[in-house]
């Protein structure tokens, strides 16, 4: 996305050091421990579109810095066929309630790279997008804040078995907040990309 997140203090080291640090995440309500260990690639292999029961979705760490507030989502291919995933997910932000109170909007494609790009995971693979906004302090200002993202993986098809939801629904905020993250004005989503390359669009 943009380059702030290279730069501020808080993120001292790579972003792959950001993608190493082990995060808490939760599926479907379950609070659990994630510690993504592999990487994507982009587009050198045909494979077909990750399916549902293919993906885990985790938090991956909050940012901030320079008037800024992120909040990293990882995609982690658990089956043990490779697939591709491309464009943006839906991302919905949950309130103390559990009630739908914000919704993401897919951000604008970088300079020199004018779409979305396919990204291939093999098994234990992980893809990577960035929700970000304001986190309110270049006007002084406090932010909502939302505990849980409800997250829906780009590309799946619209037909679930019973019982079963597109939706995951994972726990925000860590490592700068145990209430969640905080974030004001519009949220916008990056595309998923391999792990890291949001953070320097």
């Amino acid at each position: 996305m943009v380059k702030w997140w290279m730069a501020s203090a808080v993120l001292a080291g790579s972003a792959a050091a950001l993608a190493a640090c082990g995060t808490t995440a939760a599926t479907n309500g379950s609070i659990s421990t994630t510690k993504p260990s592999t990487t994507s690639t982009s587009n050198p292999v045909s494979a077909t579109t990750c399916q549902l029961d293919q993906l885990t979705v985790v938090s991956m760490g909050a940012l901030m810095g320079a008037g800024s507030a992120g909040q990293q989502l990882g995609f982690v291919n658990v089956s043990t066929s490779t697939c591709t995933l491309k464009g943006w997910p839906m991302v919905a932000l949950l309130n103390a309630a559990g009630t739908r109170a914000a919704q993401a909007t897919p951000s604008a494609i970088a300079p020199g790279n004018p779409s979305a790009s396919s990204v291939t995971l093999a098994p234990r693979a992980t893809a990577e997008a960035l929700v970000s906004g304001s986190n309110g302090s270049s006007v002084n200002q406090a932010c909502p804040t939302y505990p849980w993202f409800t997250v829906t993986p780009p590309g799946l098809a619209h037909s679930v078995p019973p019982g079963q939801s597109l939706e995951t629904r994972v726990a925000v905020g860590l490592p700068f907040s145990t209430t969640g993250f905080s974030v004001c004005g519009t949220v916008v989503i990056s595309p998923v990309g391999p792990v890291g390359t949001e953070l320097t669009g």
